[in-house]
């Protein structure tokens, strides 16, 4: 209620926009080329590396390439993102860790770095199935750390 009045609701904008229930999700082909100089996390001196993307739904894993601190991955993970549009999609975290395999106990993982990607940063990007050029992109064991 106004002091002239009931107010019609229908005349304001904000009040007009129809809401989507959820938003449609964008579906992301994360192509994993490859690292280069990761941290050892192994007592030789190396590293059991794999890539975990999390997106909407559940997390995603590469393969573990073993005893190598400059893996080749080679591998694409299909990512579900929900959002209204393009703009508004959250950044892409990559995490990688370092695999322990045990055979007595539950494998382990050791965190070894993470990039964090928006949009903007892996521009130019193919709307289509078209591979873009691959690019290095920094991984930091910790905030602004190398």
């Amino acid at each position: 209620m106004t002091k002239d009045g009931p107010l019609d609701l229908t005349k304001q904008e904000a009040w007009c926009i129809k809401l989507q229930r959820r938003p449609p999700t964008f579906l992301v082909r994360a192509y994993c080329f490859q690292a280069r100089d990761l941290p050892a996390a192994d007592e030789n001196g190396s590293s059991d590396p794999f890539i975990r993307i999390t997106d909407t739904g559940k997390a995603q894993d590469t393969r573990v390439i073993f005893d190598n601190v400059n893996p080749i991955f080679y591998q694409a993970l299909d990512l579900g993102y929900e959002a209204n549009r393009e703009e508004d999609m959250p950044p892409i975290i990559i995490d990688l860790f370092d695999m322990d395999v045990n055979t007595v106990t539950k494998n382990s993982v050791e965190f070894l770095s993470r990039a964090v990607l928006s949009l903007e940063d892996i521009l130019p990007y193919s709307t289509t199935d078209a591979i873009v050029t691959p690019k290095w992109y920094p991984l930091r064991f910790k905030k602004g750390g190398p």
